[in-house]
């Protein structure tokens, strides 16, 4: 479909899209025509420095435009390549292809692309290969991924906010609704997502500012009387923010049209995110029913994330604690030219290991031992 370079106004699609697109770290790079009209006309807290459909990659592969902070890839079938890891540091990924029908059907996209009977054998080749391939990739490199678009689009928002998750043990999450926090409990143990344990301080500040009854815990319902929401919210966001085992904060709220014109939601949530500088985000339950000019010009210009799913935003904050203990910096082939060009592959263990570190792929020392009893010099 082409390609729009936001960070140098170039643009190179055959057809309309939005002009100018958002402009942002993320760098999209696709093979749907499909996907790459969907993520660019997405209303969400993001935008781009590149996009691209690359389809077919007859002439230029993904791995020729692989870049910056955070990467978005939606693969049908891409072969990671020598050059296709630079934006590895900070990349969501939606995988493409992974079992039988999705990797059937992505061959049959491609063939039926060029026209040609049967063009879409060496995609399905390389599909069947395609996903340990990627595997290995993420494994080296920190890579995080993703099962579905929205899924990709709320773990984009929360990434490209460029807050960072504290070496916390877990997240917090203030709640308008008993029901809404059972719920986004049991989701967070299904999913695996840890809610931080308090430290004492944190339970009394909090009891000193609930309604008598509610109970200071984590995950926090607030509701009661309804009194002096925004300070009320305000509060309980920041008290859970202080607390040394929290690693993230999520005002978990539907984010619903108040036909009143009350914004103490968004006022209580900027009011948090302004006195910490650990991740804040509006973690909503139904993406239908998030009240567009709440999210938008009251928080996402603000700089906070507004997650719109429990389940794929609960995931997106996971991918968030995920990348907390990973350094800042990215791995580098130490191979500056690249990978040694073969004529056949090695066939020993020691060197099958360099060809992995070759590729910048983390790999153990090993030496050749000539029996099983016998240390080997060096080893």
């Amino acid at each position: 479909m082409g390609f729009v370079n936001v960070a140098r106004g170039l643009r190179a699609i055959g057809y309309v899209e939005p002009d100018p697109l958002p402009a942002g770290p993320v760098a999209l790079v696709t093979h749907s025509g499909s996907v790459f009209s969907a993520l660019l006309r997405t209303r969400r807290g993001f935008g781009f420095s590149l996009a691209v459909s690359s389809g077919q990659e007859l002439v230029t592969t993904a791995a020729d435009y692989a870049a910056v902070r955070a990467a978005a890839r939606r693969d049908q079938g891409a072969r990671p390549g020598p050059g296709g890891d630079q934006g590895r540091a900070r990349a969501a990924r939606g995988a493409g292809g992974r079992a039988g029908r999705g990797r059937a059907g992505g061959a049959a996209q491609r063939g039926r692309v060029t026209g040609r009977p049967g063009a879409g054998l060496g995609s399905l080749r390389a599909l069947a290969a395609a996903d340990g391939a990627w595997e290995a990739l993420v494994g080296a490199y920190g890579l995080h991924r993703v099962r579905d678009l929205a899924e990709l689009a709320d773990t984009l928002e929360l990434f490209a906010a460029g807050r960072r998750a504290a070496p916390g043990t877990g997240i917090a999450t203030v709640h308008d609704s008993g029901l809404e926090r059972a719920h986004a409990a049991d989701l967070a143990a299904e999913l695996s997502v840890p809610f931080a344990d308090l430290a004492p301080a944190t339970h009394t500040r909090l009891a000193a500012v609930l309604d008598p009854g509610l109970d200071p815990a984590n995950p926090l319902d607030v509701w009661g009387t309804g009194r002096d929401t925004e300070p009320l919210f305000a509060e309980c966001l920041s008290a859970l923010a202080d607390d040394p085992a929290v690693a993230a904060v999520a005002l978990a709220v539907d984010l619903v049209p108040e036909f009143d014109g009350d914004e103490s939601y968004p006022a209580a949530v900027l009011a948090a995110a302004a006195g910490t500088a650990k991740p804040v985000a509006v973690l909503a339950g139904l993406p239908s029913a998030v009240d567009q000019a709440a999210a938008r010009p009251a928080a996402r210009a603000a700089g906070v994330p507004v997650l719109e799913g429990t389940r794929t935003g609960l995931l997106a904050l996971r991918h968030l604690l995920d990348h907390a203990g990973r350094p800042r910096t990215s791995a580098r082939p130490p191979n500056p030219h690249g990978p040694t060009r073969r004529t056949a592959l090695p066939t020993s263990g020691p060197e099958l290991f360099g060809l992995l570190r070759e590729y910048g792929i983390p790999a153990v020392r090993s030496r050749a031992a000539a029996s099983a009893g016998r240390r080997p010099r060096g080893g």
